[in-house]
C-alpha cells in the first residue's frame, strides 16, 4: 500500500541569493532636536530613556548593537555624563554603539555652503578630536525628502563614505556630485516601515522567517544583478524609538540555521556602518544617481519662519568673513595662538543648530529656540566681525574721519556701500575717495549710501566722511515721473500692483508679460497643506481662490530720490492686513530691488507670493544651493525618487 502525505515545512527553504547571507537588524532611534515633545524633554528622553538603556543592553549582551544618528546626541550625553566617556569610546571601538557623523540632520539645501561643511566639521572631526581613536564615516539624514547636489562632494572630502537616508525607493546607490566624487547611499524606503508596518520580529523566529523570506525573494535578483554581497538590512527605528533587544528571536533563528539541512541566512544585530562595510565591495555595481533632489518640505522652514531663516542666511555670510579677517588680523599681530577658536565654534554651532524638526509638539517653543540660536549666531558673528575690522582699520595709515570698506570675497567688487550716521547729520555730509574726489552718495534716514568701485579681493579701500552739501540732483540721463522711470538700462512704467512695462534698452525687449499679473505683483492664495511635511508632493494652492494686488487701484509715490537710486512705494489694505511694496531702481547699475512688507493678521491657510511674469519663450531658471547654482530641469536628479508613504509615492 502506498500512502501519499502532504506537509508544509516549518520555514521556507529556498532563500535564493541570500541562502548563505546575513540579515542585519539595524537598531537606532530617529531624532529631531524636538518634535515629539519640547526640546528639554526630548533631550532628557534621549539620554535617560534611549542612550542609557542601550548602553546597559550592550553591557548585558555583547552581541547587541545600537546607533544614534548625530553627533549632537553624543555631545548631549557626554555633557550629562562626562565620566562615561571611556565607556562610550570602548563601545565605539568594538562597533557596538555608533553615532552619526554629522552634527545633526538639517535641510541640506537650507544651509550655506560653509554651514553644510560645518555639519561634518562638528560631526566627524569633533569625534576624532574628542574621542581618542574613534571615527565614524556614516552620516544619517533619514527624515527629509531632499538631497543637495554638492553634499556628496562635501561629505566625501570630509572622509564620510556613507549616507543613510529614506523616503526614496529602497536600494543602494552611488550618489555623485558634479565633480565626480560620490558617496554610498542606503535607503530602506521609509525609515519607520520595518517597525510600524512589517513588524518582522514582534512575534517569534518562525514568523520572522516567513516574513523575511518574502524580502529575500523580492531582492535576490536586484542584489545579484548589481553584484552586491548577500547582506540585507532591517531598520528598527522610529521617532524617539527606544532600544529593543531581539536576542530571543535571533538565538532561535540561528539555532534553526545551525540544524537546517539547507543553507539559510544568518540573523544578527548590526550597525548601519558595519552593514554598509559588508556591501561596499570593489566589484559591486550600485545604481548611480546625480543631481539635486529638491526638498518637498519647503513650507516648514523658509516661508513660515522668515525672521529665523533670514538670520541663518546672514550668519552664513558674516561668519566666513569674520574668520577671514580675524585670521588676517592675528597674522599681522603674529598672534595666531590667540585665535578665538572656542568663540567661533560656539557661534558656528548656533548657526547650524536648528535641524529638520521645526514645529511639532510644543512647536512654538521649539521654533523660538531655533530662532534665538540663529539670531544669536548672526549677532555674535557681527560683533566678532566688527571688532576685527576695527582692529584692522586701526592698522591702516588713514586720516581722520576715514571709512574703510572691506571686501571679503575673492574677486573685485563694485556697488553701493552704506554707513550708519546720526539722521540729523546724514544730509549734511559727503563722501570722498582716497584721492579727495567726491563720490556719489545719498542719505536715507540714518544711513549714507555711497558708490564703491573695484575694491580688491580680500582687501579694502579708504573713503572719507566730510562736511558738505550733498548733490541731490538726478544724473542727466534719468527721466522720471510718478508712474514712469528711465535710465540707460530700462524704461519702466508702473501700474496697479507693480511694474506694468519693463523694457530692456540694451536688449530692445519687453521683459515682462503683464496681461495677467504685474512685475512684483503680490498674489494672495488659499493653501490647505499641512506645512510640517508635504510628504509625497508639494501641496498647490486652492483653485479659484487667488487674488492679485493688481486687481486694486494703486497709487505710487516716490519716497527717495537722489544720485544713486529712486524708491517707488505704495501701501494697500487687503483682507488679512496691509501690504507695502517698495521698488528701488539704481541709476548706474542694471539692478532693481523689490521689497514687500506685510502687516499680517495671522489668518491661517493663506500664502502670499511675489510674481515676476517673464516675457520669455525659451526661459531658463537658475537657483542657488550650497556650493552651486543649478538650472531647473537640467541639474535635478532624473526620475522620481520613489519610495512610498501612507500618502503614496514621492515625486
Amino acid at each position: 500500500m502506498v500512502v501519499h502525505q502532504q506537509y508544509t515545512p516549518l520555514i521556507p527553504s529556498d532563500w535564493g541569493y541570500f541562502k548563505n547571507g546575513t540579515i542585519h537588524i539595524i537598531s537606532s532611534s530617529h531624532q529631531d532636536i524636538a518634535w515629539v515633545n519640547s526640546a528639554e524633554i526630548c533631550r532628557h528622553g534621549r539620554i535617560h530613556q534611549i542612550i542609557e538603556p542601550a548602553m546597559k543592553m550592550i553591557d548585558d549582551d555583547p552581541d547587541y548593537a545600537f546607533g544614534m544618528e548625530q553627533t549632537l546626541n553624543l555631545m548631549e550625553y557626554l555633557e550629562e555624563y562626562p565620566e562615561k566617556k571611556k565607556k562610550v569610546m570602548e563601545n565605539y571601538h568594538n562597533g557596538r554603539f555608533v553615532w552619526g557623523t554629522t552634527f545633526n540632520q538639517p535641510y541640506e539645501g537650507l544651509e550655506s555652503g560653509e554651514q553644510l561643511i560645518r555639519q561634518a566639521y562638528y560631526g566627524r572631526k569633533w569625534i576624532k578630536e574628542n574621542l581618542l581613536g574613534c571615527d565614524d564615516v556614516t552620516a544619517y539624514n533619514v527624515d527629509i525628502p531632499g538631497r543637495s547636489i554638492q553634499a556628496p562632494q562635501i561629505f566625501a572630502k570630509s572622509g564620510i563614505k556613507n549616507l543613510f537616508v529614506s523616503r526614496m525607493r529602497e536600494g543602494l546607490y552611488d550618489w555623485y556630485s558634479s565633480d565626480g566624487l560620490k558617496i554610498l547611499i542606503y535607503t530602506p524606503s521609509n525609515y519607520g516601515w520595518d517597525i510600524l508596518y512589517w513588524q518582522f520580529f514582534n512575534k517569534d523566529a518562525i514568523t520572522a522567517f516567513h516574513k523575511l523570506h518574502h524580502r529575500a525573494v523580492l531582492w535576490s535578483d536586484y542584489y545579484k544583478r548589481h553584484n552586491i554581497p548577500p547582506h540585507y538590512a532591517v531598520v528598527i527605528s522610529y521617532d524617539a524609538e527606544k532600544p529593543v533587544n531581539y536576542k530571543k528571536v535571533i538565538d532561535d533563528w540561528n539555532r534553526i540555521v545551525s540544524m537546517a539541512e539547507v543553507p539559510l541566512p544568518h540573523l544578527q544585530h548590526s550597525t548601519a556602518e558595519s552593514f554598509l562595510n559588508m556591501v561596499n565591495v570593489s566589484d559591486a555595481d550600485f545604481e548611480k544617481v546625480v543631481g539635486e533632489r529638491p526638498n518637498l518640505w519647503l513650507y516648514i522652514h523658509g516661508p513660515a519662519h522668515y525672521q529665523a531663516i533670514k538670520a541663518k542666511r546672514e550668519s552664513g555670510v558674516i561668519l566666513p568673513a569674520a574668520e577671514t579677517f580675524t585670521t588676517i588680523d592675528k597674522l599681522l599681530e603674529d598672534s595666531l595662538r590667540n585665535y578665538p577658536t572656542e568663540q567661533f565654534d560656539s557661534v558656528w554651532i548656533s548657526s547650524i543648530y536648528p535641524d529638520h524638526g521645526w514645529g511639532g509638539n510644543f512647536g512654538e517653543e521649539t521654533d523660538s529656540i531655533f530662532r534665538n540660536k540663529l539670531e544669536q549666531a548672526r549677532d555674535m558673528g557681527t560683533t566678532i566681525l566688527n571688532k576685527t575690522l576695527a582692529s584692522l582699520a586701526c592698522k591702516i595709515d588713514a586720516k581722520q574721519n576715514a571709512i574703510v570698506v572691506f571686501n571679503d570675497l575673492p574677486w573685485k567688487r563694485s556697488g553701493i556701500a552704506s554707513i550708519v550716521i546720526d539722521s540729523a547729520e546724514a544730509r549734511q555730509c559727503i563722501i570722498k575717495d582716497s584721492k579727495g574726489r567726491i563720490v556719489p552718495s545719498q542719505a536715507q534716514k540714518d544711513k549714507i549710501y555711497f558708490e564703491i568701485r573695484d575694491i580688491p579681493s580680500i582687501g579694502y579701500q579708504t573713503y572719507y566722511l566730510s562736511r558738505g552739501k550733498q548733490h541731490r540732483a538726478l544724473p542727466e540721463n534719468i527721466r522720471q515721473s510718478a508712474n514712469y522711470y528711465e535710465n540707460e538700462f530700462y524704461r519702466i512704467s508702473f501700474g496697479n500692483g507693480g511694474i506694468q512695462s519693463l523694457i530692456d534698452k540694451q536688449l530692445h525687449k519687453e521683459i515682462l508679460n503683464t496681461i495677467r499679473y504685474k512685475g512684483g505683483d503680490v498674489l494672495n492664495l488659499e493653501y490647505k497643506g499641512n506645512g510640517a511635511g508635504e510628504f509625497t508632493q508639494i501641496t498647490g494652492f486652492t483653485p479659484g481662490d487667488l487674488k492679485a494686488l493688481s486687481s486694486n487701484q494703486t497709487v505710487w509715490n516716490v519716497t527717495e530720490i537722489g544720485p544713486l537710486f529712486m524708491v517707488f512705494r505704495n501701501e494697500q489694505s487687503v483682507k488679512e492686513g496691509l501690504v507695502i511694496q517698495e521698488i528701488r531702481i539704481f541709476h548706474n547699475d542694471k539692478k532693481i530691488d523689490f521689497d514687500v512688507e506685510i502687516d499680517y493678521d495671522g489668518t491661517h491657510n493663506r500664502q502670499l507670493r511675489i510674481a515676476f511674469p517673464l516675457n520669455m519663450e525659451q526661459a531658463t531658471i537658475n537657483y542657488e544651493v550650497p556650493m552651486a547654482i543649478l538650472q531647473v530641469g537640467k541639474d535635478e536628479m532624473r526620475g522620481a525618487p520613489g519610495g512610498w508613504s501612507w500618502w503614496g509615492t514621492y515625486t
